[in-house]
């Protein structure tokens, strides 16, 4: 859980949402909403971007509904 570190996104809402500490995000990242995917229990709404953004489509906003 949590080993790889290839699942980071950004967190736009991230000051609701605990750090997911891991050796590959930097402490500057993690207070800029830099997360491990796996790691994160939505329950909000949250809009997160995939943390390398040559992977979306332009214009594209990837969200993740929470459970309420």
């Amino acid at each position: 859980m949590g080993t790889c570190g290839q699942c980071r996104v950004w967190v736009e809402q991230h000051a609701q949402v605990p750090p997911t500490p891991h050796d590959t995000i930097t402490g500057e990242q993690a207070a800029r909403g830099l997360r491990l995917a796996c790691q994160i229990v939505p329950r909000i709404d949250l809009t997160v971007r995939l943390f390398d953004q040559r992977a979306l489509p332009s214009g594209a906003t990837p969200t993740i509904q929470g459970e309420g």
